[in-house]
């Protein structure tokens, strides 16, 4: 067992709390990203489903592959103003790189 000065031990509890504060801190951040991430997936989907009936399975599975909010939202916007499926599966096509 390693041997710590009385100064060692009185720094040590304040050195660990304050790493378990910052561990906290990006794990809730994280999570917090991830699930805005999520509803943008969904409101997109969503967004699909109403304008053009029932979602494509592959389609369901590239939109929540995206992990960029600007895609996200720029995809939402496609959804609602494109006049078929067609034209936002091209565009989703064009989002994830394709072209």
């Amino acid at each position: 067992m390693p041997y710590f000065s009385s100064i060692e031990r009185l720094g040590l509890p304040a050195a660990l709390g304050h790493s378990r504060e910052a561990g906290w801190q990006e794990g809730w951040q994280q999570g917090r990203q991830e699930g805005f991430l999520e509803a943008l997936r969904s409101m997109v989907l969503e967004t699909v489903a109403i304008r053009f009936g029932s979602v494509p399975e592959d389609l369901i599975h590239t939109v929540n592959s995206i992990t960029t909010r600007d895609t996200l939202r720029g995809l939402h916007r496609q959804a609602i103003t494109v006049p078929n499926l067609d034209a936002f599966e091209e565009a989703l096509w064009l989002a994830k790189g394709g072209g």
